[in-house]
């Protein structure tokens, strides 16, 4: 008579795990700290605005007396994008997923693949280009439209999804020490995308062997 059925798997054979390590995307801060970069790069080759300092740690409410012009930026909102289109719509966004971009086999490992998987975000930053005049702060937001549809490709090799100008707010002034600064404040959806790794390897049959207890 059986009095109990006793499974044994043997230890020797490989189980099923997935082993999922996250990798940094180009995202916002990267994007951020390039945008200051190349304009430096450019406003350092040309002879348009030259006093204008660029810094990307500068607080965006904060004007220097020892500037005629600047350039400020801050987010306005980020939002988990859509991954399969790049049309922004607040009223069609998905939901956190890490959706699957591509599947590769693991070259050192045999049998393991490498399975990529990314998450999309849609931030909105505005830049605001300032001037102590009027006609310079509209001549630099009109400029700063020239510049990043240049260095767009740019971007986009160096990872981000998409940058596309959204809008143009109103002007706006502020008075600093006296003295009156014209803000023309320009919005711009940049879509990111984080990435992370996951080793996996099939569940193979396993071997179960029986004990009977008599």
């Amino acid at each position: 008579m059986i009095d109990e059925l006793i499974l044994k798997v043997e230890p020797s054979l490989p189980s099923d795990f997935t082993d999922t390590r996250d990798f940094a995307g180009y995202d916002v801060p990267e994007f951020i700290k390039d945008v200051y970069k190349f304009l430096n790069e450019y406003f350092n080759h040309t002879n348009e605005f030259p006093n204008i300092v660029l810094n990307a740690t500068s607080a965006y409410e904060s004007l220097g007396d020892v500037e005629t012009i600047a350039l400020r930026h801050k987010i306005i909102s980020r939002t988990y994008g859509q991954v399969s289109s790049d049309k922004f719509s607040p009223a069609s966004l998905r939901s956190p997923v890490w959706a699957k971009h591509k599947e590769l086999e693991d070259p050192n490992f045999p049998g393991y693949k490498i399975v990529i998987r990314r998450q999309v975000f849609d931030t909105v930053i505005e830049f605001n280009p300032w001037s102590k005049n009027k006609y310079e702060s509209d001549k630099l937001a009109f400029l700063l439209e020239d510049i990043f549809n240049e260095y767009d490709v740019v971007f986009k090799k160096k990872g981000l999804d998409m940058l596309r100008f959204i809008e143009r707010d109103s002007d706006i002034t502020r008075m600093v020490g006296g003295t009156m600064w014209y803000g023309s404040p320009m919005k711009y959806i940049v879509r990111t995308a984080k990435f992370k790794r996951e080793f996996t390897k099939k569940l193979e049959q396993l071997r179960i062997t029986t004990e009977v207890l008599q």
